[in-house]
């Protein structure tokens, strides 16, 4: 038979073990840009290539190939290239496979590396928007930009995130830091940004890099913004399941963009039960071992 102690320690590791188990089965859409999530061909445009893994093709391409260049994870990314000071490059796209994981909290992951070609001192360079597929518009779920607006002949260009008052939306752009404090040019850098639709509010955003030892917590920093207002416009409604990568219209460079997801951030219902079965029966035990004693 197994005694109070033991029982105790296999209930511990099982309900660490749910833990695990809710952080990873979480309902998920992700992809790297792989060839067997679509047709991605290395070194062609991804211009109306279907993602099957997010559910849709991208649109409205400029400059933005599957590349074989740097990539984060698998063997490919896709590259935007802007050579020009008066167009931008980039894409859009829809994931449309992870609609219903909008309805409740889920987090945005995705990995960017800026190339040290960037131009300096023309502001906002690179700009992720998720929740629209036009630059500009003021209605989405998160914006994060690539920010050099120092005109010194110096690369010391920050990353932010944006913002709003859920109103007439102006944008706040709070500042995360200097892109070359969490990676070197060309390098990867790794957002994390939970997100609550019910209170169109930031709940965790963590930034990491080849230079952090861990990712790097500014949840605090963001929430003081807004109180962590989501940039959105409510007079437009709930933000789109849109993604637009993209370049300044008069910046030139070199991004890439890999390992994109939206992940519930809440345990499936199954995930709940085991973890209060293992909350309820922890307290018993331990009453039962000191009983015993």
């Amino acid at each position: 038979m197994i005694g109070p102690m033991k029982t105790l320690s296999l209930l511990r590791a099982c309900f660490l073990a749910c833990v695990a188990v809710g952080l990873v089965s979480a309902p998920a859409a992700s992809t790297s840009f792989e060839t067997t999530d679509g047709s991605y061909v290395n070194g062609a445009s991804i211009q109306g290539k279907t993602d099957t893994a997010i559910g849709s093709a991208w649109s409205n391409v400029g400059n933005a190939n599957s590349s074989t260049a740097n990539v984060y994870d698998g063997s490919l990314a896709i590259r935007v290239t802007d050579s020009s000071t008066t167009n931008s490059s980039g894409a859009t796209t829809a994931w449309t496979n992870a609609d219903s994981l909008l309805l409740s909290p889920f987090t945005f992951k995705f990995s960017l590396a800026v190339g040290a070609d960037v131009s300096d001192g023309t502001g906002n360079q690179v700009q992720i928007y998720l929740g629209q597929p036009v630059a500009g518009d003021a209605n989405n779920w998160t914006k994060v930009v690539y920010d050099d607006s120092n005109i010194d002949g110096l690369q010391n260009g920050v990353l932010r995130i944006c913002t709003g008052t859920g109103a007439a939306n102006t944008d706040y752009a709070v500042n995360l830091g200097l892109y070359t404090a969490y990676s070197a040019f060309g390098e990867y850098v790794t957002f994390s940004i939970t997100i609550d639709p019910t209170t169109m509010k930031y709940t965790s955003v963590t930034v990491d890099g080849t230079l952090t030892a861990n990712p790097v917590d500014l949840t605090t920093t963001v929430q003081a913004s807004n109180g962590g207002t989501l940039p959105w416009t409510s007079t437009l409604g709930t933000p789109s399941d849109q993604m637009l990568i993209v370049t300044g219209g008069n910046d030139t460079g070199t991004f890439d963009f890999d390992a994109f997801s939206i992940t519930s951030a809440v345990p499936e219902p199954g995930t709940w039960a085991l973890l209060v079965i293992a909350m309820i029966l922890l307290p018993l035990l331990r009453r039962r071992r000191i009983a015993c004693k």
